[in-house]
């Protein structure tokens, strides 16, 4: 009776670990075969799976992102990549360089006319200032957001 718990146990912590990873190994093959700006939204697209997953392996995606967006003049995937490495330090509890990439990305969205993904950013920069526990300057970026993503298709953000 033990081993055959086991033996479930050991089939099921398999099948929920394959599960987990065929979203990123899926993002990585494609990444791999793609060029250009395609290739930079599937390794953001890929940065942001990796996330919740393995923090070390979304900054280095992200960073990759972020110098083939600078280098082919790609602002909006060089806004995502800033997003996703800023809220990798965010996880880490680096506020300021969070901070810093956030910013920067709003700049870049503005730019670039990326709505969501501006209010997303002024969204992480509130968080960041809520954990700070600097609440008139979180008020002033989450009402930003609020402002932007009001009319959103995902409601989650708001």
């Amino acid at each position: 009776m033990r081993s055959l718990l086991c033996i479930f146990f050991l089939i099921s912590t398999l099948t929920i670990s394959y599960g987990q990873s065929a979203e990123i190994d899926s993002l990585r093959q494609l990444s791999e075969k793609l060029q250009g700006t395609r290739k930079i939204d599937a390794l953001n697209r890929l940065a942001w799976a990796f996330v919740f997953v393995d923090l070390d392996k979304s900054k280095e995606v992200a960073k990759q992102a972020r110098e083939l967006s600078e280098r082919s003049n790609y602002t909006k995937g060089k806004a995502e990549a800033l997003i996703d490495e800023g809220f990798c330090e965010m996880k880490v509890g680096h506020t300021a360089a969070s901070i810093q990439k956030f910013k920067e990305s709003v700049v870049l969205c503005k730019e670039a006319s990326q709505d969501t993904l501006q209010g997303f950013a002024l969204t992480y920069l509130g968080l960041n200032y809520q954990n700070l526990d600097l609440l008139d300057s979180s008020f002033y970026f989450l009402n930003q957001s609020h402002e932007i993503l009001k009319d959103s298709v995902q409601p989650y953000y708001l």
